[in-house]
């Protein structure tokens, strides 16, 4: 009863309510994963393929809450945020089990989506229905690149870093477009979320906008050194 007591009311950030989800969503696919490695092949796509269409439920449900309610806008509510794009993408590209897309994948949930579940904007404390869609979508993408690396032994290549740089500056221009015409904010590139974020520590707009595109490089790059030193160690044993 306690712990129920922390979680509700006001969400807080770094609270119960914050981790907890997190905490539930990873363990949950960490378990999975190391379920489908006793799997057939055809098993262990049912069973990524299911796991990531919890992130995909959560973008149906929240367009339900809101359109059901009359809350719908869509210069919000439009799943054009990266997340929510990722999250309808996931139970496809893990199903067909789509080479490229899951490269992608790796950079945009590890470099983007991570950053969501640290400093997460959520419209709505525990129980409300935003603040449950908000976990599925955010936490379950986390599992995705963990499961297709341990399960559908992926591996990640150069190539695989240039084109998710390509897809990230395309999207990048063209939501920023988007915002402009529609008056929109999808990916924050017009303004900061109303909550609390890492945002808030990078100055006002547009100096914030080349800040998180210049650190959101690094990030990448860091993210794909690993594999490059990985690669060329096992080349060089070869």
């Amino acid at each position: 009863m306690n712990l129920l007591f922390c979680l509700t009311g006001e969400f807080k950030i770094f609270s119960p309510s914050h981790f907890l989800p997190i905490l539930f969503l990873v363990l949950l696919g960490v378990v999975c994963t190391m379920a489908a490695t006793h799997l057939s092949e055809k098993g262990k796509t049912i069973l990524g393929t299911a796991y990531a269409s919890i992130a995909f439920l959560g973008v149906v449900l929240r367009l339900e809450h809101m359109i059901g309610r009359d809350l719908f806008d869509y210069t919000m509510e439009l799943p054009l945020h990266l997340c929510r794009l990722l999250a309808i993408a996931a139970p496809f590209v893990m199903y067909t089990r789509n080479r490229k897309a899951l490269g992608i994948m790796y950079f945009m949930i590890y470099a983007g989506t991570l950053n969501a579940n640290i400093t997460p904007d959520v419209d709505g404390a525990f129980p409300s229905s935003n603040y449950f869609t908000y976990w599925m979508i955010h936490s379950a993408l986390l599992v995705i690149p963990f499961y297709a690396i341990k399960v559908y032994g992926l591996r990640i290549t150069f190539t695989d870093f240039k084109n998710a740089f390509i897809t990230a500056n395309v999207y990048l221009v063209l939501i920023t477009l988007f915002n402009w015409i529609a008056g929109s904010n999808y990916f924050y590139t017009i303004n900061k979320p109303t909550s609390a974020s890492i945002l808030d520590f990078f100055g006002p707009w547009p100096l914030y906008v080349g800040v998180t595109y210049l650190i959101g490089l690094i990030l990448i790059v860091l993210l794909y050194l690993p594999w490059r030193l990985k690669n060329a160690t096992e080349n060089q044993s070869v």
